[in-house]
Protein backbone atom coordinates (compact mmCIF):
# COMPACT_ATOMS: atom_id res chain seq x y z
CA UNK A 1 0.00 0.00 0.00
CA UNK A 2 2.70 2.40 1.19
CA UNK A 3 4.41 1.67 -2.40
CA UNK A 4 1.69 2.53 -4.37
CA UNK A 5 0.92 5.72 -2.20
CA UNK A 6 4.42 6.48 -3.19
CA UNK A 7 3.97 6.22 -6.93
CA UNK A 8 1.28 8.26 -6.54
CA UNK A 9 2.88 11.31 -4.63
CA UNK A 10 5.26 11.09 -6.99
CA UNK A 11 3.78 11.03 -10.11
CA UNK A 12 1.62 14.17 -8.50
CA UNK A 13 5.12 15.60 -8.08
CA UNK A 14 6.13 15.22 -11.92
CA UNK A 15 3.09 16.36 -13.03
CA UNK A 16 3.25 19.57 -11.06
CA UNK A 17 6.39 20.09 -12.30
CA UNK A 18 5.36 20.02 -16.02
CA UNK A 19 2.35 21.72 -15.45
CA UNK A 20 4.50 24.90 -13.59
CA UNK A 21 7.23 24.40 -16.58
CA UNK A 22 4.42 24.88 -19.30
CA UNK A 23 2.75 27.82 -17.66
CA UNK A 24 6.21 29.59 -17.27
CA UNK A 25 6.64 28.92 -21.05
CA UNK A 26 3.55 30.14 -22.35
CA UNK A 27 3.53 32.91 -20.12
CA UNK A 28 7.17 34.19 -21.30
CA UNK A 29 5.71 33.69 -24.76
CA UNK A 30 2.25 35.78 -24.30
CA UNK A 31 4.23 38.27 -22.82
CA UNK A 32 6.20 38.65 -25.93
CA UNK A 33 3.18 38.77 -28.05
CA UNK A 34 1.32 41.04 -25.72
CA UNK A 35 4.36 43.25 -25.16
CA UNK A 36 5.05 43.28 -29.55
CA UNK A 37 1.48 43.76 -30.30
CA UNK A 38 0.73 46.65 -27.55
CA UNK A 39 3.64 48.31 -28.90
CA UNK A 40 2.25 48.07 -32.38
CA UNK A 41 -1.43 49.38 -30.82
CA UNK A 42 0.70 52.43 -28.99
CA UNK A 43 3.16 53.77 -31.95
CA UNK A 44 0.11 54.08 -34.29
CA UNK A 45 -2.49 55.60 -31.12
CA UNK A 46 -0.91 59.20 -31.70
CA UNK A 47 -0.11 60.23 -35.65
CA UNK A 48 0.42 63.75 -36.47
CA UNK A 49 -0.78 65.47 -39.12
CA UNK A 50 0.42 67.20 -41.85
CA UNK A 51 -1.78 70.73 -43.40
CA UNK A 52 0.71 71.82 -46.55
CA UNK A 53 -0.45 75.67 -47.21
CA UNK A 54 -0.31 77.22 -51.10
CA UNK A 55 3.19 79.70 -49.77
CA UNK A 56 4.81 76.33 -49.10
CA UNK A 57 4.88 76.14 -45.69
CA UNK A 58 2.85 73.98 -43.45
CA UNK A 59 1.16 73.32 -39.74
CA UNK A 60 1.03 70.22 -38.06
CA UNK A 61 -1.35 68.93 -35.12
CA UNK A 62 -1.54 65.48 -33.04
CA UNK A 63 -4.59 63.70 -34.00
CA UNK A 64 -5.64 60.14 -31.58
CA UNK A 65 -6.74 57.21 -32.85
CA UNK A 66 -9.48 56.23 -29.95
CA UNK A 67 -9.89 53.00 -31.56
CA UNK A 68 -6.13 51.89 -31.37
CA UNK A 69 -5.65 53.86 -27.64
CA UNK A 70 -8.49 51.90 -26.89
CA UNK A 71 -6.90 48.24 -28.23
CA UNK A 72 -4.00 49.20 -26.36
CA UNK A 73 -5.58 50.09 -22.99
CA UNK A 74 -7.42 46.69 -22.95
CA UNK A 75 -4.35 44.85 -23.60
CA UNK A 76 -2.59 46.45 -20.71
CA UNK A 77 -5.47 45.46 -18.64
CA UNK A 78 -5.12 41.93 -19.87
CA UNK A 79 -1.71 41.80 -19.24
CA UNK A 80 -1.60 42.81 -16.10
CA UNK A 81 -4.42 40.27 -15.43
CA UNK A 82 -2.89 37.32 -16.82
CA UNK A 83 0.35 37.95 -14.88
CA UNK A 84 -1.60 38.04 -11.60
CA UNK A 85 -3.11 35.16 -12.60
CA UNK A 86 0.17 33.13 -13.84
CA UNK A 87 1.62 34.31 -10.49
CA UNK A 88 -0.99 32.87 -8.25
CA UNK A 89 -0.91 29.91 -10.14
CA UNK A 90 2.45 28.94 -9.61
CA UNK A 91 2.08 29.60 -5.98
CA UNK A 92 -0.75 27.55 -5.36
CA UNK A 93 2.10 25.05 -7.55
CA UNK A 94 4.91 25.61 -4.88
CA UNK A 95 2.47 24.75 -2.54
CA UNK A 96 1.14 21.62 -3.54
CA UNK A 97 5.01 20.40 -4.39
CA UNK A 98 5.16 21.91 -0.86
CA UNK A 99 2.54 19.53 0.58
CA UNK A 100 3.36 16.39 -1.35
CA UNK A 101 7.05 16.43 -0.75
CA UNK A 102 5.81 16.67 3.08
CA UNK A 103 3.89 13.43 2.68
CA UNK A 104 6.74 11.73 1.13
CA UNK A 105 9.24 12.73 3.94
CA UNK A 106 7.10 11.57 6.45
CA UNK A 107 6.70 8.03 4.49
CA UNK A 108 10.62 8.31 4.50
CA UNK A 109 10.73 9.15 8.10
CA UNK A 110 8.16 6.16 8.63
CA UNK A 111 10.66 3.56 7.16
CA UNK A 112 13.74 4.90 8.56
CA UNK A 113 14.57 6.28 4.46
CA UNK A 114 14.59 9.90 6.11
CA UNK A 115 18.70 9.63 6.28
CA UNK A 116 18.30 9.28 2.42
CA UNK A 117 16.57 12.72 1.40
CA UNK A 118 18.70 15.56 1.14
CA UNK A 119 16.46 18.57 2.91
CA UNK A 120 18.11 20.96 0.54
CA UNK A 121 15.99 19.36 -2.25
CA UNK A 122 12.71 21.16 -0.26
CA UNK A 123 15.04 24.76 -0.03
CA UNK A 124 15.94 24.03 -3.90
CA UNK A 125 12.40 23.39 -5.45
CA UNK A 126 11.56 26.68 -3.51
CA UNK A 127 13.94 29.16 -5.21
CA UNK A 128 12.73 27.39 -8.54
CA UNK A 129 9.69 28.56 -7.86
CA UNK A 130 10.39 31.77 -6.71
CA UNK A 131 13.16 32.73 -9.68
CA UNK A 132 10.02 31.19 -11.94
CA UNK A 133 7.94 33.86 -10.13
CA UNK A 134 10.59 36.71 -10.68
CA UNK A 135 10.79 35.80 -14.92
CA UNK A 136 7.14 36.37 -14.96
CA UNK A 137 6.74 39.07 -13.08
CA UNK A 138 10.02 41.39 -14.70
CA UNK A 139 8.33 40.38 -18.03
CA UNK A 140 5.16 41.29 -17.20
CA UNK A 141 6.59 44.85 -16.20
CA UNK A 142 7.97 45.46 -18.96
CA UNK A 143 4.79 44.17 -21.28
CA UNK A 144 3.29 46.94 -19.76
CA UNK A 145 6.10 49.55 -19.43
CA UNK A 146 7.97 49.39 -22.78
CA UNK A 147 4.46 50.18 -24.48
CA UNK A 148 3.69 52.96 -22.01
CA UNK A 149 7.34 53.94 -23.40
CA UNK A 150 5.83 53.75 -27.00
CA UNK A 151 2.66 55.59 -26.59
CA UNK A 152 4.58 58.90 -26.01
CA UNK A 153 1.89 60.69 -24.27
Amino acid sequence: MKDRLHGEISAELEQTTKTDKTTVVVAILLNVVFMLANMAFAAGAWSTRYDYRPDGSYTTSTEMNFSLLAAFLILLGVTIVFDVMVVRALSKGAERRVKLTEGLVKMYQEEGLDKYYDPEIVKGYQSRYALYKNIVLILGVLAVAIPVVFLGV
